[in-house]
């Protein structure tokens, strides 16, 4: 144990007097810059600047090249820090791909092969493999990779702006690497990792201390409410997916096109929809060649109904209302463990680790309550770390990313 508090000590404790994460964040349209001096945590500093644009758009790079530009103007100290970027996971695709087992060379050249098949953009890709699990029958590499284009687009923003990163990563495994430093049992263990803020939480799946998977969720412990149960089927807005279904139909059977509904409530009209007089001249139109003269608005989303059979009872108290909500979370682990094989195969989870505010903790005795049910136990991530670290774990992780031998990471 004791070596392994070390290993995870060096990773902060970098040759760089100061250390910077930069970290983009879509969800709140956000750059958050996180500084700490000689590792003394006490300096920590987050900053955080609002952007505007459609991240990763070329209004966007012109945005983040000004907000780092002005950071570092602030701050002439950061020419000599260590700084790690670090990317939404969406900019990063991973995959596990296996192949037969052969010799180490052979198994190489397989393995190439097998990418050059599956991916056609390849020499557009910085891609990161490293050979995952290996038996008799099958050898199994684990890859990250992300656009070469995107790549060289934020360097290029940094450097104009005076900030020159040496890493580049992703949210989901700086998580890791956090989680990973402040609990040093982690390390080289399998599990999956809940990190719930408060608009947002990620999955990330861990098989031997090493990033396998990630999944993430637009919602966070808002919706821990404890006055009402929240209907899931609420909390996520689907209407561009029901449009593209609706209009494809739509258009194959020569039918009116369904468009979004406006504030107005819907008139009892055939079907359930509004019905509008538009002009078919209308450049938006996808279905020109039908003469038909109404369009149809989707209508106005309403909570899923639940036959009685499978509605469960309604609380009587806060706690019960926070565990109904929490609920949601728990399905969600439990559905992602059993439906990615690619992912458990590497490692399954030994435990499910949480890491949300303590006023949340009592969730985690009433969820082990039903462990023979779920067949996982949940643990609170053991930290007792103040709230600028536990609450910014994929920043906080920026700093580790400096240690060599980490996987998932660019330059």
């Amino acid at each position: 144990m004791f070596k392994q508090q070390q290993s995870a000590s060096a990773s902060l404790n970098s040759k760089y007097k100061s250390q910077i994460t930069i970290a983009i964040d879509p969800v709140i349209s956000v750059v958050h810059f996180y500084k700490i001096d000689n590792a003394d945590k006490s300096t920590i500093k987050c900053t955080d600047k609002n952007f505007k644009a459609r991240p990763f758009s070329d209004a966007f790079i012109e945005e983040f090249t000004e907000i780092v530009k002005n950071y570092a103007q602030g701050n002439p100290s950061v020419g000599d820090a260590g700084i790690t970027l670090v990317l939404p996971d969406r900019a990063v695709a991973m995959d596990a791909i296996s192949v037969p087992t052969m010799k180490k060379r052979k198994s190489t050249e397989a393995i190439d092969t097998a990418i050059s098949g599956l991916y056609r953009n390849l020499d557009k890709l910085q891609m990161n493999k490293y050979l995952a699990l290996s038996n008799k029958q099958l050898t199994t590499f684990s890859l990250s990779s992300i656009n070469t284009d995107l790549i060289t687009a934020i360097k290029g923003a940094c450097s104009i702006g005076g900030m020159f990163p040496q890493h580049i990563t992703f949210r989901a495994n700086t998580t890791v690497f956090a989680a990973e430093y402040i609990n040093a049992k982690l390390r080289n263990a399998s599990y999956l990792l809940l990190d719930i803020k408060k608009d947002s939480t990620c999955y990330s799946f861990v098989a031997k201390g090493r990033l396998t998977g990630f999944y993430d969720m637009p919602y966070g412990y808002n919706i821990i409410k404890d006055n009402t149960v929240v209907s899931e089927d609420m909390l996520i807005d689907h209407s561009i997916s029901e449009l593209v279904v609706l209009n494809a139909k739509e258009k194959a059977k020569a039918k009116q096109l369904t468009m979004m509904r406006d504030t107005e409530e819907p008139t009892d009209t055939e079907e359930g929809f509004e019905e509008t007089e538009e002009d078919l001249e209308d450049p938006t139109n996808m279905n020109l060649g039908v003469q038909a003269t109404n369009y149809k608005k989707l209508p106005k989303k309403q909570p899923r109904k639940l036959p009685k059979f499978m509605l469960r009872p309604t609380p009587e108290t806060k706690e019960g209302f926070e565990y109904e909500n929490f609920r949601i979370f728990i399905k969600w682990a439990l559905d992602l463990i059993q439906s990615n094989e690619k992912l458990t195969m590497q490692g399954m989870p030994e435990i499910i680790y949480v890491n949300m505010p303590d006023k949340f903790e009592h969730l985690i005795e009433t969820t082990n309550l039903e462990k023979d049910e779920n067949k996982f136990e949940f643990a609170m991530l053991d930290t007792k770390e103040k709230g600028v670290i536990r609450g910014n774990l994929e920043l906080y992780g920026g700093f580790c990313s400096m240690s060599s031998g980490r996987y998932h990471t660019f330059s």
